[in-house]
């Protein structure tokens, strides 16, 4: 298994830094609503993740050859494929990055509707967020085919699939805690945060998935016969 969580601990992180997600978070905290709401929507978001992992780490195992000197050409070709995303993603986001001279753009997620969130829409927000961020959904089929190929059988593969969706987490769950255990100056650097990663968010990502395009890229070469 340290095998699986060294080749997919940076995928996790990947996911794990979501500007959207992280910044609805923040929402909630900003309107004292981390002990309720967001901690429904952080559940919801580790079930999302953990749901989309097991069934991808099952159909990938099913495709998976028994015998690893003859790899898979559908395998290699989807690895290719996810790292291509990818890198389109890495470019997307440098283009659509706000420029120097624009000023802080309105986010989409409407402050109201988180406000009067009951716990159920608060979950089912959650889950929502992990697949409205279309940027996850190479990240971790590209996991799971990793996850696949390095577990040696298919409960030791959900195991890693769970600790996966817990590592994605990290971004909702450390604003979720310091709001929690943290006082009035904590809420005043959630506030900072929120409007750093509303200008520079799309800059993090382009980075972040030229990191991991070229990662899946340099994977799918090293796995052609």
């Amino acid at each position: 298994m340290s095998g699986a969580i060294s080749s997919y601990l940076p995928m996790a992180l990947g996911v794990a830094l979501s500007p959207t997600a992280i910044i609805a978070m923040l929402i909630l905290c900003a309107l004292n609503r981390a002990k309720t709401s967001g901690t429904f929507a952080l559940f919801g978001w580790i079930v999302g993740v953990f749901g989309f992992m097991v069934l991808s780490v099952f159909l990938a195992s099913w495709l998976t050859p028994q015998d690893p000197d003859n790899p898979s050409i559908l395998l290699i070709s989807l690895r290719f494929l996810f790292a291509f995303l990818l890198l389109f993603l890495a470019w997307r986001s440098w283009k659509t990055r706000p420029k120097a001279t624009d000023t802080a753009a309105a986010h989409p997620l409407r402050i109201d509707k988180l406000q009067n969130l009951s716990t159920l829409a608060a979950f089912g927000f959650g889950v929502a967020l992990v697949f409205a961020a279309i940027k996850n959904w190479p990240i971790m089929a590209a996991a799971a085919l990793d996850i696949a190929q390095t577990a040696p059988t298919l409960s030791q593969g959900i195991t890693t699939a769970l600790l996966f969706a817990l590592i994605s987490s990290l971004g909702l769950m450390i604003p979720w805690l310091l709001s929690i255990l943290g006082g009035e100056a904590v809420k005043t650097g959630l506030a900072e945060l929120h409007r750093w990663l509303t200008k520079y968010g799309n800059t993090i990502m382009a980075i972040l998935f030229l990191f991991l395009g070229t990662k899946a890229l340099l994977g799918a070469i090293e796995a052609l016969p």
